[in-house]
């Protein structure tokens, strides 16, 4: 785990400043994916200090601050996952078998799925965190990320990409398998030290996002795609973020 592999995490996977990639390299690509929890991390720390500021500093109320932290939540990370979550829900509702769901993952237009699938994950996850911030729950803005970017993890590692080209058919052979797991059990670690009954809930969330896109997604396409890891990422953090509803 290296400071160039963290930069490279932070850099795919926000819009925060640190410095960009003149070209790609898989090997560092492959590297970087230790780091993921840890930036879901960053993400989440960014999240809990803008809805402190946001409730105690201005003392707006829970729902405005919920939207506004959506509005960060999408713009720290450019929206990336979002994408993924437009494509494969079209993929799904329009591919009736493979050959034809790769087909539409590849079409960069937008149908109803892709519209609904976007005004779904993101309206949940306004009501969500306005109830989790009602309940004194800033915390759950912290885990959340941290849980996204860990099933992104696991998905890389687990399930073979599909395409014959693409980003991450590079990076899945550059992965660094014992780094992952230390970035993944520190990632765990500061779950439970911020939640232990929250990590139960975050897992309990995580483990049904995973179900749903498997038999969905993973398990007709025979793997993943680009596409389908920004989905994992998106669905995963609102279920987790229901889980955490759940317990508060």
């Amino acid at each position: 785990m290296t400071i160039q592999g963290a930069l490279a995490a932070v850099q795919f996977l926000t819009r925060l400043p640190a410095g960009r990639q003149s070209s790609h390299d898989p090997r560092l690509a492959g590297e970087a994916v230790a780091w993921y929890p840890l930036v879901g991390g960053l993400v989440g720390i960014l999240l809990a200090l803008s809805a402190w500021v946001f409730d105690r500093w201005l003392g707006l109320p829970s729902g405005l601050v919920s939207v506004l932290c959506v509005g960060i939540w999408i713009a720290v990370t450019g929206a990336l996952h979002l994408d993924g979550v437009a494509d494969c829900a079209d993929a799904w509702m329009g591919g009736h078998d493979r050959e034809r769901m790769m087909e539409i993952l590849q079409d960069t237009h937008c149908g109803t799925g892709a519209v609904l699938a976007l005004i779904l994950v993101v309206v949940i996850k306004m009501v969500a965190v306005s109830v989790l911030l009602e309940q004194g729950a800033w915390w759950a803005l912290l885990v959340t990320p941290v849980v996204g970017r860990t099933m992104l993890v696991g998905v890389l590692c687990g399930f073979p990409y599909v395409r014959e080209q693409g980003l991450g058919r590079g990076l899945r052979s550059h992965l660094d398998v014992p780094a992952i797991k230390i970035g993944v059990a520190l990632g765990a670690v500061l779950l439970v030290l911020v939640s232990l009954p929250g990590f139960f809930a975050a897992l309990a969330g995580a483990s049904a996002a995973m179900l749903l896109l498997y038999f969905l997604l993973i398990k007709p396409l025979g793997g993943a795609t680009g596409d389908v890891y920004g989905a994992v990422v998106e669905w995963t953090e609102l279920f987790t973020l229901i889980g955490l509803v759940m317990v508060v």
